[in-house]
This record gives structure tokens, sequence and C-alpha cells, in this order.
């Protein structure tokens, strides 16, 4: 355990936060895709399976290990769309990918940054957007931080949320 009590008046920059979220688990994915829209994404923590089910959101597993996603299992199933059809209006070709690149949940596989720059090219072939729900980010204490996602962002691709709850949890 890391006590987090020293210095813990300085620990944040503001003084007070209040937010009001309605659906707040959904709202990301309603706010980026219209509905029947694909989203892909490996093992991910139930609850937002549950809100992204509670839409009319396509989605799609793709295969993992203890890395995460799996590049070539990510690119097995994107290959069932013909890249020709990625800007179609009409197209069925998804429009998000959805990860958890560091402690995913339930698995609490990590992507490795080479995998990260693979799915990255491959996300922009496709133009897909990319949602990188970091909430472990910030507590990797042992190592250090690998680039995320969003550093890697040439073109605006990539939505990058952290998470209060496990910071303030610490605190």
């Amino acid at each position: 355990m890391i006590s987090l009590a020293g210095g813990a008046p300085n620990t944040f920059p503001f003084q007070s936060c209040s937010i009001q979220v309605k659906n707040g688990d959904r709202m990301v994915f309603e706010m980026l895709v219209n509905p029947g829209d694909g989203v892909l994404h490996a093992s991910t923590y139930s609850g937002t399976l549950a809100a992204v089910r509670s839409t009319s959101l396509s989605l799609t597993n793709t295969p993992g290990d203890q890395h995460g996603m799996i590049l070539g299992g990510l690119k097995e199933v994107l290959s069932q769309w013909d890249l020709a059809d990625v800007h179609k209006p009409d197209s069925t070709v998804p429009r998000v990918l959805y990860t958890i690149p560091n402690g995913g949940n339930p698995t609490g596989a990590s992507l490795t940054t080479q995998r990260k720059r693979e799915i990255f090219k491959l996300a922009r072939q496709y133009d897909l957007l990319v949602i990188e729900d970091d909430p472990y980010y910030f507590l990797q204490f042992e190592k250090a931080a690998p680039p995320t996602f969003l550093s890697m962002d040439v073109d605006g691709r990539i939505i990058r949320t952290d998470s209060f709850s496990k910071i303030l949890s610490l605190w």
C-alpha cells in the first residue's frame, strides 16, 4: 500500500468538483456514433459492455491475450469489411475501437507499446475512432508509464478517458 496522505491538500489542483451525468457510462458512445454503428473491443469490463448493449450499437469482440487486443485477431475481424466501404454513409464497417490499454478489467492485460503502435496504424487504415479508457494509467508505480494512444495521435482519432474514481479512492 502506498500512502498518499502526506501532502494531500496539494494533491489535486482544484478546490471543488461537481459532476452530474445522466447515463454517463453510455454518454461517450452516444456522442460519437450513430444507432447501429459498430464498436470493436477485446475483453472488457462488464459494466461497459452492459452500457453499450443498452444502446443500439453493434458490439464485436476481438481476440485478446495477456497483453490485450491481438493485432492478428483485430485484422481478421476487420477483414469482414471492404476498405473501400469505410467512408460510405451506409457502411457497416465499425466506427469505434474501444480499449482499456493498461490493467484491463477483468483480465489485467496491458498493451505493449509495439502493439499499441500497430493497432493505431490499423485504426487509421480503417478510419476508426479509438476510445482509450485508461483508468489505471497513473497507478503504474513500479515502471515507467508507457506511451498512450493519445500521444501517438496525429489526426484527432483518439478519445482518452481517465478515471477520477481510481485516483480519488487512494486519497
